[in-house]
Protein backbone atom coordinates (compact mmCIF):
# COMPACT_ATOMS: atom_id res chain seq x y z
CA UNK A 1 0.00 0.00 0.00
CA UNK A 2 2.84 2.44 0.71
CA UNK A 3 4.78 1.50 -2.34
CA UNK A 4 1.51 2.47 -4.12
CA UNK A 5 1.16 5.63 -2.33
CA UNK A 6 4.80 6.55 -3.15
CA UNK A 7 4.41 5.95 -6.75
CA UNK A 8 1.22 7.97 -6.78
CA UNK A 9 2.58 10.77 -5.42
CA UNK A 10 5.89 11.01 -7.80
CA UNK A 11 3.80 10.32 -10.93
CA UNK A 12 1.58 13.22 -9.97
CA UNK A 13 4.85 15.42 -9.15
CA UNK A 14 6.24 14.62 -12.45
CA UNK A 15 2.92 15.27 -14.46
CA UNK A 16 2.02 18.35 -12.78
CA UNK A 17 5.88 19.56 -13.64
CA UNK A 18 5.50 18.20 -17.20
CA UNK A 19 2.10 20.27 -17.64
CA UNK A 20 3.04 23.36 -16.66
CA UNK A 21 6.46 23.25 -18.97
CA UNK A 22 3.62 22.79 -21.92
CA UNK A 23 2.20 26.31 -20.21
CA UNK A 24 -0.74 24.69 -18.39
CA UNK A 25 -1.53 26.12 -14.22
CA UNK A 26 -1.81 23.34 -11.88
CA UNK A 27 -3.11 24.02 -8.71
CA UNK A 28 -1.49 22.53 -5.96
CA UNK A 29 -2.11 18.96 -5.14
CA UNK A 30 -2.19 16.62 -1.90
CA UNK A 31 -4.87 13.87 -3.66
CA UNK A 32 -5.05 11.66 -6.39
CA UNK A 33 -5.75 14.18 -8.79
CA UNK A 34 -4.75 17.18 -10.55
CA UNK A 35 -6.65 20.46 -11.13
CA UNK A 36 -5.44 22.30 -14.06
CA UNK A 37 -6.24 25.18 -16.81
CA UNK A 38 -5.17 24.27 -19.75
CA UNK A 39 -3.20 26.95 -22.30
CA UNK A 40 -4.69 29.30 -24.85
CA UNK A 41 -7.91 27.13 -25.29
CA UNK A 42 -11.08 26.94 -23.55
CA UNK A 43 -10.95 23.83 -21.07
CA UNK A 44 -14.39 22.39 -22.39
CA UNK A 45 -12.15 22.10 -25.77
CA UNK A 46 -9.48 20.39 -24.10
CA UNK A 47 -11.87 17.57 -22.93
CA UNK A 48 -13.16 17.52 -26.51
CA UNK A 49 -9.50 17.20 -27.85
CA UNK A 50 -7.72 14.96 -25.14
CA UNK A 51 -11.27 12.45 -25.77
CA UNK A 52 -10.84 12.44 -29.43
CA UNK A 53 -6.80 10.93 -28.53
CA UNK A 54 -8.58 8.40 -26.03
CA UNK A 55 -7.47 9.76 -23.04
CA UNK A 56 -10.24 11.11 -20.17
CA UNK A 57 -10.44 13.50 -18.49
CA UNK A 58 -12.92 15.52 -16.46
CA UNK A 59 -14.65 19.01 -16.97
CA UNK A 60 -17.04 20.63 -15.00
CA UNK A 61 -19.38 23.49 -15.96
CA UNK A 62 -20.11 25.41 -12.36
CA UNK A 63 -18.53 28.88 -12.80
CA UNK A 64 -15.92 28.43 -9.99
CA UNK A 65 -14.16 25.50 -12.49
CA UNK A 66 -14.95 25.10 -15.79
CA UNK A 67 -11.64 26.88 -16.81
CA UNK A 68 -9.95 23.31 -15.64
CA UNK A 69 -9.86 20.17 -15.58
CA UNK A 70 -9.45 17.50 -13.23
CA UNK A 71 -7.19 14.91 -14.00
CA UNK A 72 -7.06 11.80 -12.38
CA UNK A 73 -3.49 10.27 -11.62
CA UNK A 74 -3.05 6.78 -13.50
CA UNK A 75 -0.26 4.73 -14.29
CA UNK A 76 3.17 6.04 -15.19
CA UNK A 77 2.58 5.37 -19.01
CA UNK A 78 -1.44 6.66 -18.52
CA UNK A 79 0.27 9.85 -17.42
CA UNK A 80 2.81 9.71 -20.09
CA UNK A 81 0.05 9.28 -22.70
CA UNK A 82 -1.93 11.99 -21.65
CA UNK A 83 1.71 14.56 -21.59
CA UNK A 84 2.19 13.27 -24.96
CA UNK A 85 -1.47 14.06 -25.93
CA UNK A 86 -1.03 17.45 -24.58
CA UNK A 87 2.24 18.37 -26.30
CA UNK A 88 0.40 17.63 -29.65
CA UNK A 89 -2.68 19.54 -29.38
CA UNK A 90 -0.34 22.77 -27.31
CA UNK A 91 1.73 22.44 -30.96
CA UNK A 92 -1.37 22.37 -33.17
CA UNK A 93 -2.08 25.89 -32.46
Amino acid sequence: YRRNFKTIIATRERTAARLEELGFRVLPSQTNFLLVRPPRLAARTWLEKLRQRKILVRWFSAPEVRSFLRITIGTPAEMDALVKAAATIVRSR
